[in-house]
């Protein structure tokens, strides 16, 4: 069985579209049937990593370690591109890490 996707969601403090952001992740991950750990990170508490993702602009979505969405979006549009990239993330096999 392959391991769940690694979704890293930077987020900076007083941030209501981050806030949003993370909630509308939440909410599709109980909808879905992928399994998929989202953790929560502060950009000034983990810097470095947000750094070294690439992340320029909060709210940021990096699965497994790669930036794939910065910025807000709707729930319906967050929706669309996390099944996207859950797609992509498969067929790559980079869940089976």
């Amino acid at each position: 069985m392959p391991s769940p996707i690694e979704i890293d969601v930077y987020v900076s403090p007083y941030c209501n579209r981050c806030k949003t952001f993370f909630r509308h992740l939440v909410a599709i991950r109980e909808l879905t049937d992928q399994a998929f750990a989202i953790r929560e990170r502060s950009v000034i508490d983990h810097l470095e990593s947000a750094v070294a993702a690439g992340v320029r602009a909060t709210p940021a979505m990096v699965v497994n370690g790669r930036l794939l969405l910065s910025g807000g979006t709707t729930q319906a549009g967050l929706h669309r591109f996390l099944k996207s990239a859950l797609e992509t993330e498969n067929v790559n096999g980079l869940n089976d890490r």
